[in-house]
């Protein structure tokens, strides 16, 4: 219990943010900080001057590149032509981002018109924020508004404090009341909405199957049967989210190893594997309670990921992918809480 405390502490102080920003994203380029900086705070004039002084210098290598990437993607949600703004906590590494994580101002920003502003979620946050998307419970802070959060295990206790709206399903709740925190019964990833934002519709699918890994897993050595195309989740701008939600469409059925791929499958009934790989399978975080605590959360049946050979055999996917659709009872709950969680952010 006292480690748990003092990670807490640790976590609020946000010397964990300083520890684990640098070493993620490699950089070292003052005028790139200075452009994500920018990004983050919504500067549009310091952004151009930022871009247009790095340019002149050199040509960006690919962490760079990738940072670059990333300031225009805090920017599109930081410079939004309002006067009011919100400040929203999620997970930004490894740049150039990861879907699942930036999903949270993605999906906020759509039931939002005012700027939305970045919290890292490992350094100190002065001001009211929402924290939603993904297992970050454990960096729940006393002045956080919580919707649709979610644990990868019941090693961390969870800020008993802020204001709890949902979380993303009962294994959560409980270890909030274990917490010494309020009783929450309402429940869903907030991803689950995603049908509704963007109402794609599949027409005929161009016979082939996509595979997306997480992003732990770029390392297995995969290798892809003639019918299969990769697509990746390194992705952080709005564009490129909605042009890869459209991209799975096109496809007969997806593989993943990518929780919130799996979801966005859900939301819209696309058929969909949730697989790890073998020698891989402790890469991804936590003890595999996620993926339980979504599936009763969301009131679907409970998918854990199925270990498979990199070396991918067809029959053995056929085996494992499941068509679910999301209710749309539960869609309108969940978009509910997303909704309050703006207003409560407002007051």
């Amino acid at each position: 219990q006292l480690s748990a405390r003092l990670r807490l502490l640790v976590d609020a102080s946000g010397v964990t943010g300083f520890l684990t920003g640098k070493s993620h994203n490699n950089l070292n380029n003052q005028t790139i900080g200075e452009l994500v900086k920018s990004g983050k705070a919504g500067d549009l004039k310091k952004y151009n001057e930022s871009l247009e002084l790095f340019k002149r210098k050199v040509l960006p290598n690919r962490y760079e590149t990738a940072a670059i990437t990333v300031a225009s993607s805090y920017l599109s949600y930081s410079a939004k032509p309002s006067t009011r703004k919100i400040t929203i906590a999620w997970w930004e590494n490894p740049y150039p981002g990861n879907y699942g994580d930036w999903l949270t101002p993605f999906i906020f920003n759509h039931y939002t018109e005012n700027r939305i502003i970045f919290q890292g979620l490992t350094t100190q946050a002065p001001k009211k924020h929402l924290v939603s998307l993904g297992s970050v419970g454990r960096f729940i802070k006393s002045n956080s508004v919580v919707v649709g959060t979610g644990v990868s295990s019941f090693k961390h206790a969870l800020n008993p404090k802020a204001d709890y709206i949902s979380v993303r399903g009962p294994h959560t709740a409980e270890l909030l009341l274990q917490s010494s925190g309020p009783k929450v019964e309402v429940f869903g990833d907030p991803a689950v909405v995603l049908s509704r934002i963007l109402p794609f519709t599949r027409g005929k699918t161009n016979g082939r199957i996509a595979l997306i890994r997480h992003h732990t897993h770029l390392q297995a050595p995969v290798k892809l049967p003639e019918n299969f195309d990769e697509l990746s989740v390194q992705i952080s701008h709005p564009n490129d989210i909605i042009a890869f939600i459209e991209k799975l469409h096109e496809y007969d059925s997806v593989v993943t190893s990518a929780m919130h791929v799996m979801i966005t499958c859900q939301s819209y009934g696309i058929p969909c594997a949730l697989v790890v790989f073998k020698g891989f399978e402790d890469y991804v975080h936590g003890d595999g309670i996620k993926y339980s605590d979504y599936a009763l959360g969301a009131g679907v049946i409970e998918l854990n990921p199925v270990s498979i050979n990199p070396k991918i055999d067809l029959a053995e996917i056929q085996k494992i992918t499941h068509e679910i659709k999301i209710s749309d009872r539960k869609i309108s709950e969940v978009e509910s809480a997303i909704k309050e969680g703006i207003s409560r952010l407002a007051k």
